[in-house]
């Protein structure tokens, strides 16, 4: 069975990355296909498809965490992203649109991961998340807050299995009556490099063959836009 795939720049010693060279600054509070969240309705979903992801565990890449700036201007974006053991680059300069508002870079998270369908892992499939939304970086800040405390204390089990799910939604401050729901990442679980579970939870993830260049879609301040589960793919309704 395959380990799950390096991330070139961080090296092998993961746990003292983690200790001693992050750079995100957290708050307290990629490859493949991507993941997209809405925030008005608090659903997952993956791919060209919109297949639906609400529910299901992911194993995330530790050494994949990046963070950045994205800067979205006319409905295109420009980003500026490193890994985690890198400082915060400084933002992209503002820049003017079409209707010529100014429009400022905002910071960035993001991350990589895998999904097991029906418990194959020949069938697992490379997933990438990366947003400037308020929801997004607290969500993988706060995952982030939780591997370094465990890299305190073992340089082994490092990589989060996380249910992608919901916190409790909020009324949209610049809307009356929208309700945002912000993203959570709720840790299940932990795997090792080789993708065995921590614990009686012995089981494997297979590294995807390539990468494939991430998709994103528009970012605004105001939009936050037990064994793996074993289910199948399944389009969203729409």
């Amino acid at each position: 069975m395959s380990n799950f795939p390096a991330v070139v720049g961080l090296g092998a010693d993961l746990q003292t990355a983690l200790t001693e060279k992050v750079q995100v600054n957290t708050s307290a509070s990629g490859g493949g296909a991507h993941l997209k969240y809405g925030s008005f309705n608090g659903e997952w979903s993956f791919g060209s498809d919109a297949e639906d992801a609400t529910g299901s565990e992911v194993t995330i890449f530790t050494p994949s965490i990046v963070h950045g700036w994205h800067l979205w201007c006319d409905k295109n974006v420009q980003k500026e992203m490193v890994g985690f053991t890198t400082p915060l680059p400084p933002p992209i300069p503002p820049r003017e649109d079409e209707r010529g508002k100014l429009q400022q870079a905002n910071e960035a998270r993001g991350f990589q991961c895998m999904m097991e369908f029906d418990g194959d892992e020949d069938d697992a499939l490379q997933l990438s998340w990366e947003h400037s939304t308020v929801g997004c970086r607290q969500a993988i800040d706060s995952v982030l807050i939780e591997i370094r405390k465990k890299a305190a204390g073992e340089a082994e089990f490092l990589y989060p299995v996380v249910k992608l799910s919901s916190r409790t939604p909020y009324e949209n401050p610049h809307k009356t009556g929208e309700m945002i729901h912000p993203p959570e990442l709720e840790i299940i679980g932990w795997r090792n490099q080789e993708g065995e579970w921590e614990g009686d939870r012995n089981v494997k993830l297979a590294a995807p063959e390539a990468d494939a260049p991430a998709e994103d879609e528009a970012d605004t301040e105001d939009e936050e836009p037990a064994a793996p589960v074993k289910r199948r793919r399944r389009a969203k309704a729409r």
